[in-house]
């Protein structure tokens, strides 16, 4: 089965279903919304849909936004963050 959307080449479902990413710190943008809180964009690599949240868990946003390699772990749970809203 092929899947077309406008401005992107075709592509099997199968492909799709295939490409496992891995989450980033590129796939997140991270805005201030006030004293101790931020705004969180995570963006998927594989559909471009968005979620936002805003949270103000500091520790969470320093263990990834502020750090050089930040953690699989805590990559996956801004993820989630973001996800639920």
């Amino acid at each position: 089965m092929k899947i077309t959307r406008p401005g992107v080449f075709p592509v099997t479902l199968k492909l799709i279903k295939d490409m496992k990413t891995k989450t980033t710190i590129s796939d997140f943008r991270f805005e201030p919304a006030g004293y101790g809180r931020y705004k969180v964009t995570y963006t998927s690599p594989v559909t471009w849909k968005q979620w936002t949240a805003i949270t103000n868990d500091m520790e969470l946003i320093d263990a990834t936004k502020c750090a050089d390699e930040p953690k699989r772990q805590d990559l996956e749970t801004l993820k989630r963050v973001c996800k639920r809203g």
